[in-house]
């Protein structure tokens, strides 16, 4: 079969993901631990982009109907499930947050101020580095792009993704099929017909 030429994806695998989560549990400080673990959570199953995460407010959080609101490109809004890992993990930081300050961003740096852009990538570039993941091409978009794949591999029609991820066209999301074309192409292969 010829290879389908697409947009390259970079995302981790599952076991990725884990070795990147046990790399974040060992932060000593334990303000930066629970903040990074909630956040590195966020992004890989709400597949926020990187402007997303920082401006979210404590107000985009429904911990009681499991919900975030993400503020999306050009104003738009879009109220996502949250899962229960991802609750887990923010009950834990905004515990330890309350002991901080009050004000309005969700997630906030050292100096109580909302966290910058450049310091989730750099956070974000400086776990995957340490847990041995490729950095090159990889960043906190890769952990959105990861979202996507996670949910395609379990099953999930293209359509679900495409509105979780909140792309305007269906092509866009079926970028995320290009990291299954081995297997697809393996399965294809495998097919024999009767008396063939």
């Amino acid at each position: 079969l010829p290879k389908i030429r697409m947009g390259e994806v970079r995302a981790l695998s599952r076991e990725e993901c884990g070795r990147l989560l046990r790399v974040v549990g060992t932060n000593p400080s334990p303000f930066r631990k629970v903040r990074d673990m909630a956040m590195i959570v966020t992004f890989l199953l709400t597949g926020a982009r990187l402007r997303e995460i920082v401006y979210l407010d404590k107000d985009d959080l429904d911990l009681h109907q499991s919900t975030i609101r993400l503020h999306r490109k050009g104003g738009e809004v879009n109220i996502l499930p949250l899962a229960d890992t991802a609750k887990i993990e923010l009950k834990a930081y905004l515990k330890q947050r309350r002991r901080r300050n009050r004000a309005r961003a969700l997630f906030i740096s050292c100096r109580n101020q909302r966290i910058s852009r450049g310091t989730v990538w750099y956070l974000v570039k400086k776990y995957l580095k340490k847990s041995r993941i490729k950095t090159h091409g990889m960043g906190p978009h890769a952990l959105r792009h990861t979202f996507a794949t996670l949910l395609l591999n379990q099953g999930e029609n293209l359509r679900v993704i495409q509105s979780l991820m909140n792309h305007k066209s269906l092509a866009t999301t079926a970028r995320y099929l290009h990291s299954r074309n081995q297997e697809l192409v393996k399965a294809v292969n495998g097919l024999t017909l009767a008396g063939g």
